[in-house]
C-alpha cells in the first residue's frame, strides 16, 4: 500500500521539496483515498473500527 500511495502522490505532483508550495487540496484528496484504501484492505470489521476511531 505504501508504494501505491507514493506512486499516486508522484502522479499528482504532490511530492515536493517545499511543503508550502504543494497543492493542499490535492494532498487532502490523496489522504482520503489512502484512508479508503486502508479500510478496503483491512482484515476485519474490528480493524476498520479501530482505524475509524483513530481518525
Amino acid at each position: 500500500m505504501k508504494e501505491d500511495n507514493r506512486k499516486e502522490q508522484e502522479a499528482n505532483d504532490a511530492i515536493g521539496l517545499f511543503p508550502s508550495l504543494r497543492n493542499q487540496e490535492v494532498l487532502n484528496e490523496l489522504k482520503v483515498r489512502e484512508i479508503e484504501r486502508v479500510l478496503e484492505n483491512s482484515q476485519d470489521e474490528i480493524e476498520q473500527d479501530i482505524i475509524l476511531y483513530l481518525l
